[in-house]
């Protein structure tokens, strides 16, 4: 396969059922704009998306087909499971040349389909318990073997292809970064002003964006600042966490409800999430484990001041200027009085040198040829 020839390409669709949730996860937006730049680089391809239950296609185009499960039997399947026992039956239809398995497990294809497996991280076996019974047993299961099995194996990080060669000893073939391309940047003051006036904050507030699961540790950020402002620091910072709901939520929310200085806002769209980036004085992201850490780049665009815990994944996100801790109350907290007593004044975007989303399309296109 060459670029800009007549190809077919399989695309796993579950991991864009982000869009169709109203949640704006980290795995939904990398391919949702991997896929925009794949119709641009690839303008005589066909795709063809897969999914159990509907979603809605990045790219509006003849070029683009869905194929969704047609069996209300199937339909109840674990979407891993439905993936691997159901999508490549459906997908032989297709007569497909390749295949990317955006959502980290493969289907059961003809040999002549050349695949592309995309690690986000290794959750199951670096915070386990932070994951599902179901979703951890599908890793322990199936994950090893697709990962084997793939002609070609990218991940979001160096860290996490460090850790899949330590754990695997399987080669990866490409890096492809997210990017902070799609995040609306030329935001003016006075519209930031009125996403705080909407949200009803004031200033200064720390942020933290992420699916409140345990994952994301938000219980250790809100320890944190309680431990601060019972020292009497901090007294006039509200914390202002900004995500959808995920596994384990409803002990997240039960610590929310007891400090009347947080403020618990759930999914917020670009826009304003744009300018709450831009108006916090500290962005923290506390998370036990990433793959990488989209939040932290995005944050640092805004030229926000990053506090996260010192992992090598966190540390490709966050940079030389963000500032790192171990994940215990002291630390943090401590990270976090510094930055919010840091002379400079954040806010205002600033420019990264990172990879863009065409150059992560690019990337994946290369290893989508034979």
């Amino acid at each position: 396969m060459t670029l800009g020839r007549a190809c077919r390409i399989g695309i796993d669709g579950r991991a864009l059922r982000g869009f169709v949730e109203g949640r704006r996860t980290g795995v939904a937006r990398y391919t949702w704009e991997l896929c925009k730049e794949l119709d641009k680089l690839l303008p005589m391809a066909q795709f063809f998306v897969y999914s159990p239950v509907p979603i809605e296609l990045p790219v509006h185009s003849d070029r683009w087909q869905i194929r969704i499960e047609t069996s209300a039997l199937f339909r109840r399947l674990k979407p891993v499971l439905w993936s691997r026992y159901r999508c490549g039956r459906i997908a032989s239809r297709d007569n497909l040349e390749a295949f990317w398995a955006a959502g980290s497990f493969l289907p059961k294809l003809p040999n002549s389909v050349r695949t592309i497996l995309t690690v986000y991280d290794l959750t199951y076996k670096y915070a386990p318990e932070s994951m599902e019974l179901s979703h951890k047993a599908a890793f322990k299961l199936f994950f090893k073997k697709d990962l084997l099995r793939a002609d070609r194996v990218t991940t979001i990080s160096q860290g996490t292809a460090d850790r899949v060669f330590e754990t695997f000893e399987r080669k990866i073939d490409a890096i492809i970064y997210p990017s902070v391309q799609a995040i609306p940047m030329n935001r003016s003051p006075d519209m930031i002003q009125d996403s705080l006036s909407l949200f009803g904050i004031k200033t200064p507030f720390i942020l933290a964006v992420g699916t409140l699961e345990l994952r994301k540790n938000v219980a250790l950020l809100i320890r944190s600042m309680r431990q601060l402002k019972q020292c009497g620091k901090l007294s006039d910072y509200s914390l202002v966490l900004v995500g959808g709901k995920g596994w384990h939520t409803k002990i997240i929310l039960e610590n929310v409800k007891k400090d009347p200085w947080i403020k618990l806002l759930g999914y917020v769209e670009d826009e304003r999430l744009a300018d709450l980036y831009q108006a916090c004085s500290v962005f923290a992201f506390p998370s036990i484990y990433e793959g990488f850490g989209m939040p932290v780049l995005e944050a640092r665009s805004f030229g926000a001041r990053v506090v996260t815990i010192d992992l090598p994944e966190l540390r490709e996100a966050g940079g030389e200027e963000s500032i790192y801790a171990e994940p215990t109350l002291d630390s943090f907290a401590q990270a976090l009085l510094t930055a919010a007593e840091a002379d400079s004044v954040p806010g205002g975007a600033c420019v990264i040198d990172w990879p863009t989303w065409k150059d992560g399309a690019a990337a994946l296109s290369g290893q989508l040829q034979k």
